[in-house]
């Protein structure tokens, strides 16, 4: 497993740090990957959490899309994670939202890692990306929605951010 880490520094004098390749699931034994974007002012606080999931009509896309809403939640101190989810057509419903999920459930087992607070982890995703922010939002166990990775940890969010999201 190779992960990259790199320091970068935004207007402001802002600096995060980015972790390029963290596998958060392994559906099917195929890694999901994700993209961490970490604050780096040298605080020991718990920081929000923000799962960045992109659009592309659940058919395309990837987590790189995500970059620039990384990069911006970063350097204003939240901890982002953009992920990738499995696609139509060869991954039916719903095993993007499962995949969506196992991420904020990997975001919350790792929360002492990351520093992050598991009581303040949202999502933000755009078109296709924001039907599933606001399913994490509106969905619980008991809709059968939770696939099978990263057990052990809830996947409610706390606050979703949808842009212009086909609802």
């Amino acid at each position: 497993m190779l992960i990259l880490s790199i320091l970068c520094i935004v207007a402001g004098g802002h600096e995060f740090v980015v972790h390029e390749g963290v596998p958060f699931a392994q559906p099917a034994g195929k890694a999901l990957k994700a993209t961490l974007y970490l604050p780096n002012d040298g605080s020991v606080q718990l920081r929000p959490g923000i799962v960045l999931i992109h659009g592309g009509g659940w058919m395309y896309g990837s987590r790189h899309l995500m970059k620039w809403y990384g990069r911006y939640f970063a350097a204003n101190g939240y901890v982002a994670m953009a992920v990738d989810y499995r696609k139509l057509p060869r991954h039916p419903f719903p095993k993007c939202i499962e995949d969506v999920k196992a991420a904020v459930r990997w975001l919350r087992l790792n929360s002492a890692t990351y520093r992050v607070d598991p009581e303040r982890i949202a999502a933000f995703g755009a078109s296709a990306g924001g039907h599933l922010a606001a399913l994490l939002a509106t969905t619980t166990p008991e809709d059968g929605l939770e696939g099978k990775e990263n057990r052990g940890a809830p996947s409610a969010i706390q606050a979703a951010v949808v842009l212009y999201a086909p609802l």
